[in-house]
């Protein structure tokens, strides 16, 4: 499923004439997103990079240029249109929206689709959607402009493939119990229980590393499980960035995701991180009992430690768990997540 603005980047519908100022005769052709109505406003093209560019029409220019994290830069136009399309002819004051870092065009396609969507509902001036989102993108593009290592990518593709099974199950409110991201101490939490995810790239391994004192122990009468996850990083797998599309699609919210990857240390849309390349191998899944080994928080008697109990790390096979569930077990798992009873399914 592609966006409106991807959509909107495929066509030209009228041509466009630059201002005098920007010492270009020969004009360039622009599209109006969908779903604006008759009177559009928002406009993309490909500039002579091939970048993404966004012109937004406005009833007065930019009091100054903004550059936003060194990846954004938006400047004032008056741009002489030829009529087609559902703008009429004649000159109009946009805001220019350049993509300055290529490698991050399709974060910067985000950034677009969140002017679309806050344009759509009509609360606010354009000129004033455009500042407000631009200021609420400075941390986002300043991660996104990050390259992450292939284990950060895993271990991310791990839990997000937990996630696009869930959704299959439950539909988009299960989004709200990916709860690792919002500092719990367990991936994935309903009232039902926890899934703690663990990834790696070593199929042959049992071994994963326990992130504080914490972890082991589930929530208050629920069970806890663990999932392990075996990927492979090969040239016939999906970027990270697909599986986020892939969970968009089946009806995450938006704004809840992204904030979720950002608590996380991620954005999409940095072609330098859509070179790792991941596929899952295998999947297996242990509960983790009242007397399983391992160092818990419940199992301490020296509260001295509190300010600790978050830096303990530690590693162990979960061989020791026992047996791991069956496939019909764990697919009765996934199915009963939310509240012990089935899902969609």
């Amino acid at each position: 499923m592609t966006s409106p603005i991807e959509d909107a980047l495929r066509t030209a519908l009228f041509s466009v004439g630059s201002s005098p100022e920007d010492h270009d005769d020969e004009g360039f052709e622009a599209a109006p997103v969908r779903d604006q109505g008759e009177d559009a406003v928002l406009f993309v093209r490909h500039d002579e990079r091939g970048a993404p560019e966004g012109l937004v029409r406005v009833h007065a220019p930019l009091p100054r240029p903004m550059e936003i994290s060194d990846a954004i830069h938006i400047g004032s136009a008056s741009l002489t249109t030829a009529g087609q399309g559902s703008l009429p002819s004649g000159k109009h004051e946009f805001l220019r929206i350049r993509c300055t870092q290529l490698h991050l065009a399709e974060a910067f396609k985000s950034f677009l689709d969140e002017i679309r969507r806050k344009l759509k509902q009509g609360r606010y001036k354009p000129l004033d959607i455009v500042k407000v989102t631009a200021n609420n993108w400075r941390a986002l593009l300043s991660v996104a402009a990050k390259e992450h290592s292939a284990e950060k990518l895993a271990g991310l593709f791990g839990e997000l493939t937990i996630l696009d099974l869930l959704l299959e199950r439950h539909g988009h409110d299960v989004l709200d119990t990916w709860q690792g991201p919002d500092s719990k101490p367990q991936d994935f939490r309903s009232s039902y229980c926890a899934i703690e995810v663990k990834t790696s790239f070593n199929r042959s391994s049992q071994t994963v590393t326990v992130h504080g004192l914490t972890q082991l122990d589930p929530p208050p009468q629920s069970d806890l499980f663990i999932v392990l996850v075996h990927v492979d990083e090969s040239a016939h797998g999906a970027p990270l960035d697909d599986l986020i599309e892939r969970v968009r699609a089946k009806g995450a919210d938006e704004e809840m995701l992204s904030e979720k990857l950002h608590n996380l240390g991620y954005v999409p849309g940095n072609e330098h991180n859509r070179k790792s390349k991941f596929q899952v191998m295998s999947r297996n899944t242990w509960q983790v009992q009242d007397d399983a080994p391992g160092l818990r928080w419940s199992q301490l008697s020296d509260r001295h430690i509190t300010g600790l109990a978050g830096m303990v790390k530690f590693s162990f096979s979960l061989s020791v768990l026992g047996p791991a569930l069956t496939e019909e077990e764990e697919d009765k798992l996934l199915s009963q997540f939310m509240s012990g009873e089935g899902g969609n399914e």
